[in-house]
């Protein structure tokens, strides 16, 4: 049986699986990277609108698309940050992309907090 892989390059065909928003999300930078520039991506994001869904493609997509960069995603808890990093693992599988993944473990980083902020 052959299944083709879904494309990621077509907002019609990210339409298929993705809302208006989503493929918005997905797609926001492309414009920019055509200039050759960098982009800054922010959103202020809400609870089940299917941002951390959309957001993983995007970064499976742009880790396609551009293979030397990093991504940082940082969230409320650990519970969330194993949603998004499974998204993410999902869509390479997709793509057919699990045997690229090199490493399959966690970094901790604890950061000192400021008391007073005045």
């Amino acid at each position: 049986m052959f299944l083709s892989r879904p494309s990621f390059d077509s907002p019609a065909q990210l339409s298929k699986r993705f809302m208006k928003h989503q493929v918005d999300w997905i797609m926001a930078e492309d414009p920019i990277h055509a200039q050759g520039k960098q982009a800054i991506a922010l959103v202020e994001k809400s609870i089940r609108i299917g941002w951390t869904y959309a957001d993983g493609l995007k970064n499976v997509r742009k880790r396609i698309l551009f293979p030397k960069r990093d991504y940082l995603f940082a969230t409320k808890d650990y519970p969330s940050a194993l949603e998004y990093v499974l998204q993410c693992y999902q869509f390479a599988d997709v793509y057919n992309l699990t045997k690229c993944i090199t490493v399959h473990g966690e970094d901790y980083l604890k950061v000192n907090r400021r008391v007073n902020f005045r």
